[in-house]
């Protein structure tokens, strides 16, 4: 597989995406520990390598940065420094992740879905991305409960 094969997104690796918040201490997809607290969301891709052949149908990631830690919003655009700087998160030397699913025939700008097969929640949302001077709407597809089956 080549490196940009198999995206479902049009993002650069390392942008910022977002926030989440961590009321309590939760997981992530692979189902690590994350504690308490703020976090910065940056879009990242699974490795085309041996260690990752087989173990998600999809690469397209969101990375759990701390927010105290990750303070400028320009791109981490080197894979190592972005995986270096989400594991600070687990206190592991794997990335905190939250994974991207295929965009679904869903039509709300918000839902929310059961992937029974997998025991998945995936919430669809929709927001803004910018292309040169041209904004558009782009929806993404995030499972929020669940993790993988390794």
């Amino acid at each position: 597989m080549k490196a940009n094969e198999g995206l479902l997104y049009p993002f650069q690796l390392g942008q910022v995406m977002g926030v989440a918040r961590y009321p309590r201490k939760g997981s992530d997809f692979r189902d690590q520990d994350i504690p308490s607290g703020l976090y910065t969301l940056r879009y990242g891709l699974q490795p085309v390598d041996g260690a990752h052949v087989g173990t998600n149908p999809t690469r397209d990631f969101l990375l759990l940065t701390p927010a105290e830690k990750d303070t400028s919003p320009d791109m981490i655009a080197n894979p190592k420094a972005l995986s270096k700087a989400s594991a600070q998160t687990t206190g592991t030397s794997h990335p905190a992740i939250l994974c991207l699913q295929k965009l679904s025939d869903a039509k709300e700008p918000l839902a929310i879905r059961h992937q029974e097969e997998k025991d998945w929640w995936i919430v669809r949302f929709t927001g803004k991305t910018k292309a040169g001077d041209k904004l558009a709407d782009q929806a993404v597809e995030l499972v929020v409960v669940g993790i993988a089956g390794e």
